[in-house]
Parts: C-alpha cells; structure tokens; sequence
C-alpha cells in the first residue's frame, strides 16, 4: 500500500513545476492523474478531450497511422519524460514503467 504522504509529496512537486491535476468530471482540460497501485504510484498525463476525441474517433474508423493519433502519443510520452524529470529533480525516486501494457507512465516506489 502506498503512503499518502508520498502522493501528497508527488501531487505537490508536479503542481509546483506549474503541473495541473486532470479533473475528475467534466471536460477535461488534460493534465496529470496519480494513481496508487500495490505498491507504487503510477503518474499518466492526459491531452484535453479535443485531442484526446480526435484520436480516439481515427481509431474507431480504423485510421491507426491517423497524425492525431501519433500526435497524442508523442504528447503522453513528452509529457511522461517532463514528469519524471520534475519528480528526480525533486528527490522523488522516479522511473519509467518497464510495463508495455503502460507506456507513457512513470512510477514511484
């Protein structure tokens, strides 16, 4: 089980390096979501439901090579590495998942 303290401690470095939080309801705007697992945490960004809609309409009409596809899997990953750089910086113990069912997500034990 994770500490609360240590997702309090992660939530409040990425809001510090001016990282906003994805919103539970509603449109979303994007941002980072921090959820506990076992363990570990795992922290996942989220592109805005416009891009996040455009990519998710080309996969449902089949166009996997769509460039809103590939665009938002660039952004998730850019934004992973921005997030883990934030994390080491500030101490946290930080890595990218060696999980292929979890690309783009960093973790921290």
């Amino acid at each position: 089980m994770v500490d609360d303290s240590l997702i309090a401690r992660v939530v409040h470095q990425l809001e510090l390096a001016g990282l906003r939080a994805a919103a539970d309801e509603g449109p979303q705007a994007g941002g980072f979501a921090v959820q506990p697992l076992d363990d570990k945490l795992q922290i996942v960004w989220t592109p805005s439901d416009a891009l996040s809609q455009k990519a998710f309409q080309a996969m449902t009409n089949g166009e996997f090579e769509h460039p809103d596809i590939l665009h938002m899997g660039r952004v998730k990953h850019a934004m992973a590495e921005a997030i883990l750089h934030v994390l080491t910086s500030a101490g946290v113990a930080a890595e990218m998942s060696a999980d292929d069912l979890a690309p783009a997500t960093v973790e921290v034990q």
